[in-house]
C-alpha cells in the first residue's frame, strides 16, 4: 500500500514536459532507420533489435499507419503553447502518421527527446524587404475581432486564441516557408496539409476522400473563406475565395510543385499580407488554381454551433480550436466505430444530443433554409408543429407586432441562431442523425 500511495505520488509530479518527453521518446525510437536499399524491409532491418525487446514495444513498431504513408502533415505552433497543445495531438491521430513536421517561428527548438520545431520564419523574408515577414498590426487584428465566428456553447474544451502573444502575431508568415519545408522534407509525398496545434483530424475519413481524386492534377482544397485587407481588397467577396487555415489546407504534389515554382515571387508580393492563410490563397490564385471547397473541413469546434450539414451522414474531416479534453472525446467516438465510418450525426449527438426539445430559447432565431411556414396562436403550437413533422430539425416563432399569434417557421437544416428580438426558437437533437 505505501509503494502504491508512492508511485501515485510521483505520477501527479510528472510536468506536461516530462510526459511530453516520454511520449517524444518511444515516438524516436519507432521511427524506421533509413536505408539506401529500399527492397530492405522494415523487419529485416529491425529483426536483430527486435529480438530483445519487449512485446509492449514490439506492439508500438506498427503505430503508424501504412494508409497515410502518402501524406505529409505540418502543425503550426509556438512556444508558448506547443508544450500544451502537441501531446495530445501525438496521442489522439498525429502517432498514425509517419511524415510529419512542426514549424514555428522566432528561434527552433525542441520538444522531449528531438522532436523539432523547425524555425521557418527567420531568413525567409530576406529578399522581401522585411526581416521576418510582417506581423500583425493594429488595424488588421481589428479586421480579426470583427470577424463573426459561431457562438461556443461550452467554453472549457475551447481555445481561444491568444492574440496579444507573439507567436500568434507572427504566425501569417509561417504558412508559405511552411509548405516549403514540408515539401523539402517529404518531396515524394501525394498529399501534404498545413493544420494547427489545436486542429483535430479525422484522418480515416480524409483519406477516404483523398483516395478519390488524382494528386498529379492541381489541388488546393480546404473551407473556403472570404477576407479584406490584402492585395487592396476592401468587401468580402471581392477577392479569392482562400482556404481556412485552422481548418486545415490540404495541397496535392501537382499543386505544391506549383507553388515552390513560383515561390520566391509568391513570398515577396504577400509578404505584407496579415494573413498566412491568405497569402496562400493569393499565391495560387496567381497560379490558376482555384480552392476545392469541402463540408469536412471546419473552422470552429464540435461544440460551437456550427454550420451543420443538411446530410448528417456526411463526414468531418476536421474540427478546429480544441482543448485536449475535446479531442480525447473525438477519438473516443472514433475507436467506438469502424475506421472511416464516423459522419457528422454521430459528432452532433455527442455533443448536442440530449434528446427531444422540452424548452426554447426567447430571442434567438433560425436562419436558413425554411421547411415550411405557417401561422400559429403560440411558441407551443409551433413547437407541436414541428414535433410532427418528422423532417422538421429546427423552429422559429416570430410574433406579429400588430395582433395576437406569429409566424411559425419549420426549418430540415440546423443552422447558426441569431439574436432577434421576441423571436422564439428550438431544435430536435435527435432528428440529425444518418
Amino acid at each position: 500500500m505505501k509503494l502504491r500511495r508512492t508511485l501515485a505520488k510521483l505520477v501527479t509530479l510528472l510536468t506536461p514536459v516530462a510526459f511530453l518527453s516520454i511520449v517524444l521518446s518511444i515516438q524516436r525510437d519507432i521511427d524506421p532507420p533509413i536505408t539506401s536499399d529500399p527492397d530492405l524491409s522494415n523487419n529485416q532491418q529491425n529483426s536483430k533489435d527486435s529480438a530483445t525487446l519487449p512485446d509492449t514495444h514490439r506492439h508500438i513498431t506498427h503505430a503508424f499507419d501504412p494508409a497515410f504513408s502518402n501524406l505529409a502533415i505540418a502543425i503550426k505552433t509556438g512556444p508558448e503553447v506547443a508544450f500544451d497543445r502537441i501531446p495530445i495531438q501525438i496521442l489522439t491521430f498525429m502517432h498514425r502518421v509517419q511524415n510529419h513536421i512542426l514549424i514555428g517561428s522566432n528561434g527552433a527548438f525542441t520538444l522531449g527527446r528531438g522532436m523539432q520545431v523547425h524555425d521557418v520564419v527567420t531568413g525567409s523574408y530576406a529578399g522581401s524587404g522585411l526581416a521576418s515577414g510582417g506581423n500583425v498590426s493594429d488595424a488588421d487584428a481589428a479586421i480579426l475581432e470583427r470577424a463573426i465566428q459561431p457562438p461556443i456553447l461550452d467554453t472549457k474544451d475551447t481555445v481561444v486564441p491568444d492574440t496579444k502573444s507573439l507567436g500568434w502575431k507572427n504566425d501569417a508568415n509561417k504558412n508559405v516557408p511552411g509548405f516549403k519545408k514540408l515539401f523539402e522534407t517529404y518531396p515524394d509525398a501525394h498529399w501534404y496539409m498545413m493544420i494547427d496545434d489545436d486542429t483535430y483530424i479525422f484522418l480515416d475519413n480524409l483519406m477516404e476522400h483523398l483516395s478519390t481524386v488524382d494528386h498529379d492534377t492541381p489541388i488546393y482544397a480546404g473551407r473556403a473563406n472570404a477576407f479584406i485587407g490584402c492585395d487592396n481588397v476592401q468587401h468580402h467577396g471581392d477577392g479569392p475565395a482562400f482556404a481556412h487555415g485552422g481548418s486545415g489546407i490540404v495541397i496535392s504534389n501537382a499543386a505544391m510543385k506549383l507553388l515552390i515554382g513560383n515561390y520566391d515571387d509568391c513570398m515577396q508580393r504577400y509578404s505584407s499580407c496579415w494573413a498566412g492563410d491568405v497569402r496562400v490563397g493569393l499565391c495560387f490564385r496567381d497560379l490558376k488554381v482555384r480552392i476545392t471547397t469541402h463540408i469536412g473541413f471546419n473552422g470552429a469546434p464540435p461544440n460551437a454551433e456550427l454550420y451543420w450539414p443538411k446530410d448528417a451522414c456526411a463526414k468531418p474531416f476536421t474540427f478546429h480550436h480544441l482543448k485536449p479534453r475535446k479531442m480525447q472525446e473525438m477519438l473516443n467516438l472514433e475507436q467506438a466505430q469502424k475506421p472511416g465510418a464516423v459522419n457528422y450525426g454521430m459528432v452532433y449527438q455527442s455533443e448536442h444530443g440530449w434528446g427531444n426539445a422540452t424548452s426554447w430559447d426567447t430571442n434567438v432565431d433560425r436562419k436558413g433554409r425554411d421547411l415550411s411556414a405557417l401561422d400559429t396562436a403560440d411558441a407551443t403550437t409551433c413547437q407541436a408543429h414541428c414535433r410532427q413533422e418528422g423532417k422538421c430539425l429546427a423552429y422559429s416563432w416570430i410574433p406579429n407586432k400588430d395582433s395576437d399569434g406569429g409566424q411559425c417557421t419549420l426549418k430540415d437544416w440546423v443552422h447558426y441562431s441569431v439574436y432577434s428580438q421576441g423571436t422564439i426558437s428550438g431544435t430536435f437533437p435527435d432528428r440529425f442523425v444518418c
